[in-house]
């Protein structure tokens, strides 16, 4: 499955990558995301 991840103090470090999906055994959920965003004190600075 596609996802976003950010590796926490890495700058721009937000990127779509392939990881495995959740075990079978947690039962299937579908999410449609409708809007994102970025609270100014989430920026991530150099």
């Amino acid at each position: 499955m596609r996802a976003i991840t950010v590796e926490p103090g890495k700058p721009v470090s937000g990127l779509p990558e392939d990881v495995p999906g959740p075990p079978a055994e947690h039962g299937p959920v579908l999410v449609r995301t409708l809007a994102v965003g970025v609270c100014g004190t989430d920026v991530e600075r150099s």
